[in-house]
């Protein structure tokens, strides 16, 4: 298939480098290795680990992304995955100070030249031949990062927050970002050791133990590959489920579509045949929603009205998950209810003014 991974996670700094050594970092890293590794869409030959004796520069990170980067593959499945889980940061009076720069082992933290800019990283992904390029960065600032996408030769152009967009393109390609943070900037680094995680994962910082949960573990939709857009769900429920964090998953696409395979689901064949009882209330619907995988809520539009309320509690919820369910159900409601009576009950029912506190 031509694919290649590289996962880069500096755990341990120079002293007084001003950054905090975190052992979650490297087990995160180690984690990513092995479950790739296990994956028979990528296997262990096509995965590296960076080991800490080559995070030390600048340099020698960039020299193995560009190896990386140089060794995938064109053939029509071929995928570069590069996963940066550390510290990030963000300077404004930086040039070209909408970059995020990534922590190596030499990083200092009121030095900028000493930390790697992300746009190094588009570069040699932008240079690589593979047909599909993801970017997963657990760290702070993530959320800033910029699509993948974007005109080889023109300036990006920035969106109303000032952040640069369209950063690589390559024709024919498809790009994804996965990101630790989302509105809030700033990542937890401290180990999660929550109950939901598979024992391995526990100890990994929160976004990397989750996201590699749903890679270990699979998910109960009936399919035999993870595509983006599962996974950033599944994702986001194992956050939701896990109850500690309070940022959840960001994905960024540009070419790329939700439904891109990108790891193989795990799940066994009884796993994803398991069915959910389906609630009463419209309260157990939504909880339902943003906990398990391979729930279908086509039962849920036989009441209109019913249906009408999820999509309001759901409007109300904070997590883009929540946000992403109600506009599928409002979307299957118009599809479903040609008649005017079903129809007015069902959007008389999801206007949140209609909720009672």
């Amino acid at each position: 298939m031509g694919s290649r991974a590289l996962i880069i996670g500096p755990s341990r700094y120079t002293e007084g480098s001003g950054l905090q050594d975190h052992e979650s970092i490297a087990r995160s890293a180690r984690m990513y290795g092995e479950v790739l590794g296990e994956d028979e869409r990528w296997g262990a030959e096509n995965v590296e680990v960076l080991s800490e004796d080559r995070l030390g520069s600048v340099i020698d990170v960039m020299e193995a992304v560009k190896r990386a980067a140089d060794e995938a593959g064109r053939e029509p499945e071929s995928t570069l995955l590069i996963v940066y889980i550390g510290h990030g940061i963000y300077w404004n009076d930086v040039p070209g100070g909408a970059e995020v720069h990534f922590a190596v082992g030499s990083s200092r933290r009121h030095e900028p030249y000493t930390w790697l800019s992300s746009w190094y990283v588009y570069h040699a992904m932008r240079k690589s031949e593979a047909k599909r390029k993801v970017l997963i960065a657990d760290c702070c600032y993530s959320n800033r990062l910029g699509h993948l996408g974007g005109e080889p030769g023109g300036a990006a152009p920035e969106d109303a927050e000032g952040i640069m967009n369209g950063v690589l393109r390559a024709e024919h390609d498809s790009s994804c970002v996965f990101t630790a943070a989302n509105e809030d900037p700033r990542v937890e680094a401290a180990g999660c050791t929550g109950p939901i995680l598979d024992e391995s994962l526990r100890g990994c910082t929160p976004f990397s133990a989750h996201l590699l949960n749903v890679l270990k573990r699979g998910t109960a939709d009936h399919e035999d590959v993870l595509t983006i857009g599962m996974i950033r769900d599944a994702a986001e429920r194992d956050m939701i489920a896990c109850r500690r964090h309070k940022n959840t998953l960001r994905m960024v696409l540009n070419d790329a579509r939700e439904y891109m395979p990108l790891f193989s689901n795990r799940s066994t064949t009884d796993e994803r045949a398991t069915e959910h009882p389906n609630p009463t209330e419209p309260e157990g619907w939504v909880d339902l929603m943003l906990t398990e995988t391979g729930v279908s809520f086509e039962p849920l539009l036989d009441d209109p009205e019913k249906a009408g309320r999820v999509v309001a509690l759901l409007s109300r919820r904070p997590e883009p998950l929540a946000r992403r369910r109600a506009e599928k159900i409002a979307e299957s409601a118009d599809e479903r209810f040609r008649e005017a009576e079903q129809f007015a009950r069902f959007w008389n029912s999801s206007r949140p003014q209609t909720l009672v506190a």
